[in-house]
């Protein structure tokens, strides 16, 4: 399909299915200290609900995208729409962490569906000169969803607890059902799908990707962006509310900041591909990143202001860099579904890692959430050279 992607109907849509994993993440983050003493918990195990929620996320999309290939990307998506909502309606009945994190668990498999499919689906219907522009579309208008789900998530609270956000995200769950049923043409037509889903044909068309070392880099490289964003995400929120004592009004402030800044930055980044390719882009934000990074560990020891600055800019470059790596990774190979599937769990295996990471170092702690961001912008830097250097390869060999 060739065209202004911005002005196809389906775009909205998609933005919306894919906002279905930032909504659940974001909205009940202010609500993690109230969260923690309703189920009995501590600081680490608060932070585990988030970390249970980005496995969740890598595992889902570890599945959607070869029975997407198999069955349809319209039937996949409303299947995953189903699962979010009715897991977003149990969490309302858990008392206890261990229940809690399974519901997340689930609630994470369905929300997989609308990052992963909403991907394949762009793969299926947009050439190539448009993909990089409509991933920065879809990222500025989802991320839209992390930058209100705060805002929203502190209101809900005010009304009527923490538990109420969960009948909020289970309300749109049903919303998403019906714009899918009803606005979502089928991409994959019949003649285009796989046959009879294998397991060994599955297998191996993950295994053909992971040593496909264009994909591969590129794919790593968006993981280590997402690392960056995770680590904010789950180490934040205690951190400013409690070690820094901004409150909850105030870690809303700074982290709706952040969200504008990624906002920016993939608009800007759209502007910038009519000029500049997506490698070019992508080596100047890493760049930025990682100089961002060693200035946030420094700040760490000087000002809680400064830090909070630091970290804008420092989100703001992963506006830039997750539309140029998503689409480099998905342009590398025509296993539309399998790539979309191992591109998404590469990027919440890393943001799982990396939260995983940030709980460990003490979900209070600013020196081990700059740590674990400066080190995933180093390695995001350093795996987009090497992709730069395999595209120069093949140059050279044509």
């Amino acid at each position: 399909m060739s065209g202004d992607p911005a002005s196809k109907g389906l775009i909205p849509v998609l933005a919306l299915v894919g906002s279905f994993g930032p909504l659940a993440m974001d909205m009940y983050l202010s609500a993690l200290p109230a969260l923690r003493h309703d189920l009995h918990t501590d600081a680490a195990g608060a932070g585990s609900t988030l970390s249970v929620f980005l496995l969740g996320m890598a595992i889902g999309q570890l599945l959607y995208g070869p029975l997407s290939d198999r069955f349809g990307r319209k039937t996949m998506l409303l299947t995953g729409a189903t699962l979010y909502m009715v897991a977003s309606l149990l969490c309302l009945l858990s008392h206890d962490l261990i229940s809690f994190n399974a519901l997340r668990l689930v609630q994470a498999m369905g929300a997989a569906s609308g990052l992963t499919l909403s991907r394949a689906m762009v793969r299926d219907l947009f050439d190539e000169r448009h993909l990089a522009d409509l991933f920065s579309i879809l990222s500025v208008v989802s991320l839209a969803a992390p930058l209100i789900a705060p805002i929203f998530g502190t209101g809900i609270i005010l009304i009527g607890g923490w538990r109420l956000i969960f009948a909020v995200l289970a309300a749109l769950g049903l919303v998403c059902l019906t714009a899918i049923a009803l606005v979502l043409p089928e991409s994959l037509p019949p003649e285009r799908r796989t046959g009879r889903l294998r397991l060994g044909a599955t297998l191996a068309g993950f295994g053909g990707l992971v040593i496909h070392p264009r994909f591969l880099t590129a794919a790593l490289a968006t993981g280590c962006v997402s690392g960056i964003l995770f680590a904010n995400v789950t180490g934040s929120a205690l951190l400013l509310m409690e070690r820094f004592g901004f409150g909850r009004m105030g870690f809303t402030i700074i982290f709706t900041l952040a969200m504008i800044g990624m906002m920016g930055g993939g608009q800007a980044n759209r502007r910038l591909l009519l000029r500049y390719s997506g490698r070019v882009i992508m080596r100047t934000a890493g760049t930025i990143a990682i100089l961002a990074g060693l200035a946030m560990i420094a700040a760490t020891a000087i000002n809680p202001y400064l830090l909070c600055t630091v970290l804008v800019v420092m989100t703001t470059c992963v506006g830039f860099m997750l539309p140029n790596g998503a689409a480099s990774a998905m342009m590398a190979t025509d296993r539309i579904g399998i790539a979309s599937s191992l591109l998404g769990v590469i990027q919440f295996g890393s943001g799982s890692l990396s939260s995983a990471l940030v709980t460990f170092a003490g979900a209070r702690t600013a020196e081990g959430m700059a740590l674990v961001m400066c080190g995933f912008a180093i390695a995001a830097r350093g795996l987009w050279a090497m992709r730069e250097r395999l595209d120069d390869r093949q140059a050279m060999a044509v």
